[in-house]
């Protein structure tokens, strides 16, 4: 176990993780920062992030430029059988296409800099609630000490319930699944847009087309189990 306990332990890496521990650091915090996968990672996760993320990131410290490059130029809404759309009319731009991989390795590694200790590459094993502490145990053995914890995990990570923390019952879980296609070369010459195709089922379920350079993103959201969101998805996919 390290002997000096850090400030704030932050579980999970992801955009909301690595963003605190940045300002944390900023902030002369020691801060220990704990994710299950492996940094730098890769996938093929294209992401819609909003406008504001530019100024964030930036505030933040990470160069954007070779990030958010690929603003978005159009926006088309659907409804489920495809028989109306609306094309709004954006005065800026909506927002910017990008590999999600490529953001959170960027993130992380501005925490890095920052000073952040990163334990990458092993998950949480137990978490222990003192009064004045916190002590997380990590599956290869180690143990990381925190004044303070901070779980930037996912509401459907079993590891809030683990950590003492009930999840509220009015919360009704989902499942999101996407496909990405690498698009023939004859087929890159699109500016970035997104389509939505709403109210797919009663529970509100949705669908976005994400078409950047030479990819085409298809991600489904949707209630139920998994096998109902893969089909889905294929459903949606032959629409």
């Amino acid at each position: 176990m390290n002997n000096e306990p850090y400030d704030v332990v932050v579980v999970g890496a992801g955009p909301a993780g690595a963003a605190a521990a940045v300002l944390l650091a900023r902030k002369e915090h020691r801060v220990a920062l704990i994710d299950a996968k492996s940094y730098p990672h890769s996938g093929p996760c294209l992401s819609w992030f909003s406008a504001g993320a530019a100024s964030m990131l930036q505030d933040l410290g990470v160069p954007i430029g070779p990030l958010l490059d690929h603003a978005i130029g159009k926006v088309t809404f659907h409804n489920a059988d495809f028989t109306k759309s609306a094309t709004p009319n954006f005065q800026q731009t909506p927002g910017y296409l990008a590999l999600r991989h490529e953001v959170e390795n960027a993130l992380v590694t501005t925490a890095v800099n920052a000073g952040v200790r990163l334990f990458d590459g092993v998950a949480v094993a137990g978490v222990q609630l003192k009064e004045s502490s916190v002590l997380v145990g990590l599956a290869d053995g180690q143990e990381v000490a925190g004044r303070l914890q901070m779980l930037a995990v996912g509401r459907d990570s079993d590891l809030l319930h683990r950590a003492g923390f009930t999840r509220p019952t009015a919360i009704s879980l989902g499942w999101a699944v996407q496909l990405d296609i690498e698009l023939p070369a004859d087929a890159r010459d699109i500016s970035p847009q997104v389509a939505l195709i709403l109210g797919l089922d009663e529970d509100g379920s949705f669908g976005t087309c994400c078409l950047c350079d030479d990819r085409l993103s298809v991600c489904m959201n949707c209630k139920g189990d998994e096998r109902e969101a893969n089909e889905a998805l294929v459903s949606l996919c032959q629409r």
